[in-house]
């Protein structure tokens, strides 16, 4: 009875949403019964009378079996409080249904019971869900089979390695499609990618496989492949587990993703005979697996290292006994050098620290002799920004010394995926400790960031940082007391630790208030607290330094500033008393004041910097920040830089915790290279190059609290280390000298690595070369330019005049709105957005490297900063649209908020529709961008002109002349470039036709920014 319950019941689905595949009225019943019995897998074994009153309907069925299980990665942060960590074990524990049910009647013998406690679920996967649905079909004898494959339902524009069941309904002869995990019944063969599909497109070249996998974690061709196995596998009545995999895998990742010739055609024969699985094809499936032990699922990745597989070769490298011998050691903690000594390593690990001649070696041990070179521990970069490029960036910090690097601002989700991928050793570079967003008030400077207002948004914001996994929260420098104070107690209350680059709130309150670290002690930092009350007023400007870059102001700072006096004195204190972590970032302030100076920024060595930035910025180019400096003030900032050094000289002796740190990532500050000129810094304001060396191992793994694990050359801790062809006690320089570097005991081929970052800016320099000439960033290779270019469809814009800006009535305004009439003549503008299809022709015929993006296409470009956009432009003869045009062009004639009225609907335009304006209705957040022209146009007839993406404009962005009527094009010069229209993670009110919303640094890469063009004059 219940059998022929749940056959209507899902012939009903069937009646509203068949999806069209595959003739499957050719399936015969002897396939049938094969997928009614039970495999090695789904057997429930004496547990089967738990299925005796299970509902009988398979949306029912899914919803029950998610009460039972939790994903250890997308739901157990939401339990944290009550499933311990260990509990992530589960997923080792239970491979098999039968297994799974013996669990959950241990936590509660009700069985399958919808009102479970958390506490007493397990923490499994998606395959676990789809085998336990499989089996209580099978119970059912409804023909059922796990599949394998790549779904584009659970992350935005990205295919997610994904297991779900294939159901079959008898009476419309056909496979469904049922994901468990994720209650869906029934739905589109396009929402899901089985393996052997996925893998006959690539062939074709029609996918990009880095949208395919686990992002962060396994992504590309093995993973495609990876998944045609396993999948092959369940389709022949073994589902496996999910730490099995075949030996191919091995062979692809042992010979660079290439496969033989024999190998690749067996793979495309199973793929194209999974394409229609009848008895006679499963009969071959079955013989081609059998006679193939290297696309057999026979491996398992190593249980006691559940991050990654790893080859044979890596595990034999890891168990490799190797010996330092006759080295000087500089071990880390301040203690003095030690000479002729020997290091033994294993498993990653130091076991033993000998004089030489004292050491037992090992029989199979690999002895490494130096003669008069010098140990010291890796590095540990402080303070270091990666927005693009982060295996470029993380390989070359790596081959400088850097084993470890904390990162205080970066996109939540990528940098979190990033860590866990380098901690998976699938990415090359030091271990990474990471912040999310920096999180500031409503008068931010900052590029990027997530602007609070309060108390509520604060600690919603603290939450969704950290559920994402970071392990930092970042303050910014326009935050109020009472908001760092709220940032503090919410951070906390989750086990996360709050860093802050501060300038509204003093660092004496910060640090009372409980605040773990504070950053930059120079301009960039409440300098107005360290001076008398009765004559802080006029300094209260230096709170938010990036916007205030007053060298008058500051020079007079250092005449009112006493090292000495109380003020220091008493914020001294309070680092102390509260253990607060300083992380001084000199080189940083050091580039600024030395800007005009050409041969200080050959110092930073431009031809080992990853991202390029030299060419980006040019080298005789001055700062953003500095770039109205007269010779003069430059002098007179160069004289007043001692007194930051006196500050980090005073904070250290006084007991303060400094470590080493460089912001890298802002102009000329080299990755990798600058934490060295830092050392340099730190010996030139008197702390001498023992203690140096110490704030910059030692110091760095006491504030990451892995001091029991690494920072300083003791037996028991990981085996990071440098060898120095130089004594840096002698001169600090001298940690530049580097001759190996050593990570976990494995070494590092740094001389190659840095050879191919100098090679590749080598053929740059041309671009660098002129200071004023835009550069044209992320270059790779000398392929040969096009002739081919891009359609684009443009629209013509009348010529006129308009009110541009806001009244003062308009809800949510800002002041910057400045309404004033401006003139424009005709001009002619593209009529979307400038999609992924057309700057991927420009990148080819240009040689540049192709931004990131998941969707690509008719998409929106996005990852593009200014200078990416105006090189476009420029290659196809046209020019970036002015602000005033770019408005002129969204407005269409219309003087309300938007085009479409006085409100906006998200069947209007893509923004956060949770934020709409004044009373228009709620609707959706996409949070993606979506294609270009999915919404209705202006009555220019142009798209998207409110929300979706960002748009560069040509002008500097500065306050309105509003003397310039016609045909205005801003200021001459300033520190960042317009952007218009508001985004699709924005709320409504930033979407409107004035808002200007500050600007962006002109080399800000963000994943919502874009662009159109105008013709050129």
């Amino acid at each position: 009875m219940k059998k022929t319950v749940l056959m209507i019941i899902i012939f009903i689905l069937a009646a509203f949403g068949c999806n069209a595949q595959e003739n499957s009225t050719k399936v015969d019943n002897s396939i049938l019964d094969f997928y009614r019995q039970y495999s090695s897998f789904t057997d429930p074994g004496e547990y089967a009378y738990l299925y005796d009153d299970l509902p009988e309907s398979l949306v029912e069925l899914c919803s029950l079996i998610r009460s039972q299980l939790i994903h250890p990665y997308a739901e157990l942060p939401r339990y944290q409080d009550v499933i311990p960590e260990e509990r992530l074990e589960d997923m080792f524990k239970y491979p098999t249904v039968e297994s799974i049910l013996k669990a959950l009647v241990s936590y509660d013998s009700r069985g399958l019971v919808k009102d479970r406690k958390p506490e007493h679920r397990l923490i499994l996967i998606c395959r676990d869900n789809a085998v336990l649905l499989a089996s209580i079909l099978k119970y059912q004898g409804i023909p059922a089979r796990v599949r394998g494959g790549h779904a584009t339902y659970l992350i935005p524009n990205f295919h997610t390695s994904h297991a779900i069941c294939e159901v079959w309904n008898e009476n419309d002869r056909r496979w469904m499609l049922v994901d468990p995990s994720m209650d869906r019944v029934d739905f589109s063969r396009d929402q899901f990618d089985f393996s052997n599909d996925a893998w006959l497109q690539l062939q074709r070249k029609e996918i990009d496989p880095e949208h395919y996998g686990i992002p962060g974690r396994y992504t590309g061709m093995i993973s495609i492949m990876g998944k045609v196995c396993t999948d092959l596998a369940s389709i022949l009545g073994t589902e496996h587990t999910a730490y099995q995999y075949a030996p191919i895998i091995d062979y692809a990742r042992e010979n660079d993703s290439q496969l033989t010739d024999e190998q690749m055609e067996t793979l495309n024969k199973i793929c194209k005979l999974m394409k229609s699985i009848d008895a006679n094809n499963l009969a071959k499936l079955k013989e081609i697996y059998n006679n193939n032990p290297q696309i057999q699922i026979t491996k398992s990745f190593d249980l006691n290292d559940r991050k990654t597989a790893g080859s044979d070769q890596q595990n034999s490298e890891l168990n490799e006994i190797l010996v330092l011998d006759g080295v000087a050691i500089i071990d880390g903690t301040g203690a003095s050098l030690k000479p002729l000594m020997s290091i033994t390593i294993k498993n990653g690990k130091i076991t033993a620290i000998n004089k030489q001649g004292e050491t037992d070696y090992p029989k199979d041990a690999k002895t490494l002799k130096f003669a008069n070179k010098y140990v010291m521990p890796g590095l540990i970069e402080m303070h270091a920004h990666m927005m693009e490029d982060f295996e470029e960036i993380s390989k070359a910090m790596l081959s400088f010394g850097i084993t470890t690097l904390r990162i205080p601002a970066a996109g939540a989700v990528e940098m979190v995926e990033f860590r866990d991928k380098v901690a998976a050793g699938e990415a090359m570079g030091p271990r990474i400790f990471t912040a999310g967003e920096l999180i500031d008030g409503p008068e931010s400077v900052a590029p990027f960031g997530t602007i609070v207002e309060t108390e509520e948004q604060m600690r919603k914001e603290v939450r969704r940082q950290a559920k994402i996994g970071v392990n930092y929260i970042k303050l910014y420098t326009s935050l109020s007391p009472d908001l760092v104070k709220v940032a503090i107690d919410e951070a906390h209350s989750l086990g996360l630790e709050v860093i802050g680059h501060l300038g509204y709130t003093s660092w004496t309150f910060a640090a009372n208030a409980g605040i773990d670290g504070l950053l930059h002690s120079s301009i960039a930092t409440p300098l107005w607290e360290l001076i008398p009350e009765d004559r802080r007023d006029k300094f209260r400007n230096l709170a938010n330094p990036t916007r205030n870059f007053n060298p008058t102001l500051i020079k007079g700072w250092t005449e009112n500033f006493d090292i000495n006096g109380p003020e220091m004195e008493k914020l001294t204190k309070a680092l102390v008393d509260n253990n607060i972590v300083v992380d001084p970032t000199l080189v940083v302030m050091e580039s600024f004041i030395w800007g005009n100076d050409s041969s200080y920024k050959e110092k930073l060595e431009p031809d080992f910097d990853p991202t390029n930035s030299a060419m980006r910025w040019g080298r005789t180019k001055l700062h953003p920040l500095t770039s109205r400096w007269s010779d003069d003030t430059f002098n007179e900032m160069q004289n007043a830089f001692p007194v930051f050094l006196q500050m980090v000289k005073q904070f250290h002796d006084n007991g303060v915790l400094i470590t080493a740190g460089t912001d890298a990532g802002m102009p000329w500050i080299t990755h990798g290279v600058s934490l060295h000129r830092e050392l340099e810094l730190l010996v030139e304001a008197g702390i001498p190059p023992l203690e140096v060396i110490k704030i910059a191992t030692r110091n760095g793994a006491q504030a990451l609290h892995i001091l029991d694990e690494a920072g300083t050359i003791e037996v028991g801790k990981q085996a990071d280390l440098i060898v120095l062809a130089e004594n840096p006690l002698e001169n600090i320089k001298n940690t530049r000298k580097i001759e190996m570097v050593f990570q976990k005991g494995k070494s590092i081929d740094h001389k190659s690595i840095l050879k191919s970052i100098e090679a590749k800016n080598k053929n740059l320099q041309e671009q660098i070369s002129a200071p004023n000439q835009p550069p044209t960033s992320n270059n790779s290779g000398n392929k040969k330019s096009s002739k081919n270019k891009p359609i684009i469809e443009f629209v013509d814009i009348p010529a006129g005049a308009f009110m541009m800006g806001s009244p003062t009535s308009e809800q949510d305004r800002a002041e910057d709105e400045v309404q004033h009439e401006v003139t424009l003549s005709a001009f002619t503008m593209s009529k979307y957005l400038i999609t992924y299809a057309q700057f991927d022709m420009f990148c080819e015929a240009t040689g540049r490297k192709k931004p990131w993006g998941r969707q690509r296409g008719n998409f929106p470009v996005a990852q593009i900063n200014w200078h990416d956009a105006n090189a476009f432009a420029k290659w196809m003869g046209y020019r970036l649209p002015t602000e005033a045009e770019w408005e002129y062009a969204a407005r269409a004639h219309t003087t309300t908020p938007f085009y479409t009225g006085e409100g906006l609907t998200t069947e209007q335009a893509n923004f956060d529709g949770s934020q709409p304006y004044r009373d228009s209705d709620k609707g959706p957040k996409r949070g993606v961008a979506t294609p270009v022209g999915s919404f209705p146009p202006n009555a220019f007839g142009l798209y998207d002109m409110h929300g979706n993406m960002w748009e560069w404009c040509s002008d500097w962005f500065g306050a309105y002349d509003i003397h310039d009527t016609v045909n205005p094009k801003g200021p001459e010069t300033g520190t960042k470039k317009v952007d218009r229209g508001g985004g699709f993670w924005d709320a409504a009110w930033r979407c409107r036709s004035a808002y200007r919303g500050g600007g962006d640094h002109p080399g800000n890469r963000g994943s919502g920014l874009s662009f159109r063009v105008v013709k050129a004059e």
